[in-house]
Parts: C-alpha cells; sequence; structure tokens
C-alpha cells in the first residue's frame, strides 16, 4: 500500500485516536455489582476473546443471579456438544456472540422434558429454574470439596 507523501517526500502524520495521556476506562465504573459476575462467567467461558466486547453484551444483559445460574449452567452443558469440542474448540462462538444471541435460552442446551400440557416454552422456563435452584457459585463448591 502506497502512502501520499507531502511536497517534501514526507509521509502525511497518521490521523487517528491517541490514547496519550488518556487514563483506560473501567467498564464497570457505572454497574459496579456486575464486575465479579462478569469475572464468574469470563472464567467459565471456554474461549476468552475479546473482552472488552463480552463486557458490553454482558452489561446490557445485566444478569440477576438467577439468570447467572442458568448461563453458567449451559456453559457446562455446551462444554460437552460434540460442537463446541471437534477441532479443538474451534467451533465455540466469542463470548459477545454468545451473549448477545441468548444463546443460554437454546433449548439443546438443557434436556426439556415436556409438560403434561405439551407447551415447550413452559417446560424449557420449568427446566431453567430448577437448574437455577441446584447450582453453586464456583467459589462455595471449592470451599465445600475442602472440607
Amino acid at each position: 500500500m502506497r502512502t501520499r507523501e507531502d511536497s517534501r517526500g514526507l509521509a502525511p502524520e497518521r490521523k487517528g485516536k491517541e490514547r496519550k495521556g488518556k487514563e483506560e476506562v473501567n467498564p464497570f465504573s457505572k454497574c459496579p455489582a456486575f464486575a465479579g459476575p462478569f469475572e464468574r462467567f469470563w472464567a467459565a467461558y471456554p474461549k476468552r476473546r475479546n473482552k472488552d466486547e463480552a463486557i458490553q453484551a454482558f452489561l446490557k444483559i445485566r444478569p440477576d443471579d438467577q439468570l447467572m445460574a442458568v448461563m453458567l449452567a449451559a456453559i457446562e452443558r455446551a462444554m460437552t456438544r460434540d460442537d463446541w469440542r471437534k477441532e479443538g474448540g474451534q467451533f465455540i462462538p466469542y463470548p459477545a456472540t454468545w451473549l448477545n444471541k441468548g444463546a443460554w435460552k437454546d433449548e439443546e442446551m438443557f434436556p426439556v422434558k415436556r409438560n403434561g400440557s405439551g407447551n415447550k416454552q413452559e417446560a424449557l422456563e420449568a427446566s431453567n429454574r430448577e437448574i437455577a435452584s441446584r447450582w453453586v457459585p464456583p467459589e462455595l463448591r471449592d470451599s465445600d470439596a475442602k472440607h
């Protein structure tokens, strides 16, 4: 790629975003309560790429404890699926993509048993509630295992 030169034969200075003198902005400064949950998500997700984009997607969702439990359980289940395991995890979506698409809601993530009414959505929600009720944060799991 050729660059234009000025009359003195010098390439023009690059115009772009300069970071001189700017401090890195904490993405959780407006929502500090979500820093810990995001770090739990980030630690659980097998493909750690584009963290800044993942943070932005996470902050759009703002999951409560129950949704966090469902999301983390969905990640654990997804890691056992063939499409996430084949070719060294090549087909695992980036975390921001997974979050933006609401992939924790995907039916194949959960063994959905149809209830008597045959309502698939109702059965999926019941499955999610059951998973959330059994979920224990990793920090508590580790302390239980030591005792």
